[in-house]
């Protein structure tokens, strides 16, 4: 199980523990105070991790985009280098020929 599922499974497990504390233990103030804020750090790591998650994912596509462009922009000028050769080779033959 990945860390956040992990992270999601147990901020679930301790809201339902909140719930049953709450309902059976009316002295147990401190207790349930200190779960609520295990239960918060939890959702916030679990939000920053979700946050990190789609930043990475974002930047993999903006990658994956970039790399195409080159690919492309590499392809083009390839195919103008080679133009440009048989034109120079052409030229040459001709002025060889003259």
């Amino acid at each position: 199980m990945s860390e956040v599922g992990r992270d999601k499974a147990l901020h679930k497990n301790i809201d339902t523990r909140i719930i049953e504390l709450s309902r059976e233990y009316h002295h147990g103030n401190d207790l349930i105070r200190d779960l609520k804020k295990v239960k918060l750090q939890l959702k916030d790591r679990i939000a920053r991790a979700e946050k990190e998650s789609k930043q990475l994912e974002l930047f993999q596509e903006f990658k994956r985009k970039q790399d195409h462009i080159v690919r492309v922009d590499n392809t083009r000028l390839a195919k103008m280098e080679r133009r440009d050769r048989k034109r120079r080779k052409a030229l040459e033959r001709k002025n060889a020929i003259s």
